[in-house]
């Protein structure tokens, strides 16, 4: 007896056998995704906050006298004692200067940082007390903070506080 152009109820098995371990593969998958995305979300949010506190703290920006200089013509914020040249070791005249920035315009901070999720930047100087905040105007679940004790001058120790989020 010939068969030609009928199938066998094996290949039938076969053909929903596959259907139904692509579809569980498929499944398996989306699961996975979307916990993986948002575990990358949240560590990048983390070395976002970490490099910018770096930044802030142990580089003195350029050019090395961006404070004294017009906005126009600074290329990086830095927050870096750069005469003593010590870890940690932030320069009040700087601080200032960084907060007059943020006060005026923050978008020029968040272009000078080099910053494309939100932000906050906050700082405390023990000595005198005084607190000041720079931040963007959005927020989201998705943030971590960075908290760096520093030296103002050499004289004081203060507290700078660097938040990112995502939107």
């Amino acid at each position: 007896m010939d068969h030609k152009g009928q199938l066998s109820l094996g290949y039938y098995a076969s053909i929903a056998l596959f259907v139904i371990v692509l579809g569980y593969l498929s499944f398996q998958l989306f699961q996975v995704v979307p916990a993986n995305t948002n575990s990358l979300k949240i560590e990048s949010t983390r070395i976002d906050a970490y490099q910018i506190s770096e930044i802030l703290v142990n580089d003195g920006g350029s050019p090395n006298d961006w404070n004294t200089k017009p906005v126009n013509q600074i290329q990086r914020l830095g927050l870096s004692d750069t005469a003593q040249n010590k870890t940690n070791l932030l320069s009040g005249q700087k601080i200032s200067q960084f907060k007059t920035i943020c006060d005026n315009n923050f978008n020029d901070v968040k272009d000078l940082l080099d910053i494309q999720n939100d932000f906050s930047i906050s700082f405390v100087n023990y000595l005198t007390n005084d607190k000041w905040i720079c931040k963007s105007s959005g927020k989201s679940s998705t943030s971590f903070n960075i908290t760096r004790i520093v030296s103002i001058d050499g004289n004081a120790f203060g507290e700078l506080t660097v938040q990112v989020w995502h939107r």
